[in-house]
């Protein structure tokens, strides 16, 4: 167990009044350079909640991250789900907020923003059936289970790992062309502790 993690506790016990965030910066101050997660994790250890330790985690660190979703998935990762190397820790209060851009998983029905096209409903096979195609669909990690994510989310998160996005389309092609004619891309914020 790091140093991080029984200093965390020694300061809680000796302060025991103190706020998650004034344990925090005296961690900041004894261990520069501790990651948010390890941060997170270590004023949890401590005793503190884990809104507690959110809280502080998202006062003492810029945590926002801005990110660019492809329409047609990740070319650099050569896969469809966007691994946007956000790590969401569980419990965690995750916001996700659409920033701008517009894109299409059919473009015969035209482009939409990050809430998709309400005018079709996904059928099995896409990313999030019974969302609307062309939604902004989010999961921790490789195999979590997909969640709406749309121009707003904000929700606790049911796991750990890094966030990744998609556009709702079917995976593989079974009504069309799938991911191979998909245009555009939309820009999402991505922040922990913070409501949408």
């Amino acid at each position: 167990m790091s140093d991080v993690y029984q200093s965390a506790k020694a300061l809680h016990e000796a302060e025991p009044s103190a706020s998650s965030v004034a344990i925090g910066k005296q961690l900041l101050q004894q261990y520069p350079g501790t990651p948010s997660n390890e941060m997170f994790s270590a004023l949890s250890f401590a005793g503190f909640t884990a809104e507690q330790s959110q809280n502080a985690v998202s006062e003492l660190y810029d945590t926002a991250v801005t990110v660019d979703v492809n329409a047609k998935g990740s070319e650099y990762q050569n896969q469809l789900w966007l691994d946007t190397g956000f790590l969401v820790e569980t419990g965690a209060q995750l916001t996700i907020k659409y920033l701008g851009g517009q894109w299409t998983a059919n473009p015969a029905t035209g482009m939409v923003d990050a809430n998709g096209n309400s005018a079709y409903i996904a059928k099995p096979g896409y990313s999030l059936p019974g969302a609307n195609e062309g939604a902004l669909i989010g999961r921790i990690g490789e195999s979590g289970a997909p969640f709406l994510v749309g121009n707003s989310y904000s929700g606790q998160a049911s796991a750990t790992g890094n966030l990744c996005l998609i556009i709702n389309d079917d995976i593989p092609p079974r009504y069309g062309d799938g991911f191979v004619d998909n245009e555009g891309s939309v820009l999402v914020q991505i922040n922990e502790g913070k409501t949408a």
